[in-house]
């Protein structure tokens, strides 16, 4: 840097300049502490850029970005690209720290023995793959998780149903008995009571799952009630 130039190369290089300017001639070691100089400042002016680039560079050296989209980045995984200006020396710290920590999950292992003597490019071709892969499973977990909670019941919905459904099957049977006398009619009472004891030794065994919404003060739901059986007497002969 400038700051670090010796007070020697900075008088030679003052000496040289002027020299240059009035038509003369600088000696060989007043154009070597030239050189030095402005090297130094080139390297200053650099780091300065380097550690303020605009916004509008920034997002061509992010590939052609939209600005929005590397302020999301930054809001949602603390990229420190969000700011009107931009410190690379920032950015590539927290890139290199992402693979440190997280490289092999991200990108797959680099030591795969699969890649050992293998060309650069097609190791990238392979991990490009890789990328595919995980991403494509990502894809899929999603739409796996959004179709279970677009189809999956509460426990108390399929209770609520259950309950409609034996009430329909007991008026059912009502009818039954009716027409057809007892013996149908106590058949369809005795596959009622296996079917609700089946049903509730299901829910026992299974855990209310997330989908169902459970209250701080949970109700017992009432069993639905058959309606006593009507006996009637057959006509004797």
């Amino acid at each position: 840097m400038a700051g670090d130039n010796s007070k020697a190369d900075l008088e030679l290089a003052i000496a040289a300049r002027r020299k240059q300017r009035g038509g003369g001639q600088p000696t060989q070691r007043e154009l070597a502490a030239l050189r030095r100089v402005e090297k130094s400042k080139e390297a200053e002016d650099r780091e300065r850029y380097y550690r303020s680039v605009p916004k509008g560079d920034y997002t061509r050296l992010a590939g052609d970005r939209q600005p929005k989209v590397l302020n999301g980045q930054a809001r949602r995984w603390g990229v420190p690209c969000g700011e009107r200006a931009v410190d690379l020396y920032a950015v590539l710290a927290w890139f290199h720290d992402l693979l440190a920590t997280h490289g092999p999950k991200l990108l797959g292992d680099a030591g795969d023995p699969l890649l050992a003597g293998a060309s650069q490019s097609l190791k990238d071709e392979y991990t490009r793959e890789q990328i595919r892969e995980k991403r494509e499973k990502a894809r899929l977990a999603q739409l796996d998780v959004q179709e279970r909670e677009q189809s999956l019941l509460s426990r108390e919905d399929v209770h609520i149903l259950l309950g409609k459904l034996g009430e329909a099957l007991c008026n059912g049977g009502q009818t039954m008995q009716r027409q057809f006398g007892e013996g149908p009619h106590k058949l369809l009472l005795e596959i009622l009571d296996d079917v609700e004891r089946t049903t509730g030794q299901f829910f026992q065994q299974h855990p209310v799952q997330a989908t169902e919404h459970v209250s701080d003060n949970p109700q017992p739901q009432p069993k639905p009630k058959r309606k006593p059986a009507k006996r009637t007497r057959k006509p004797g002969p």
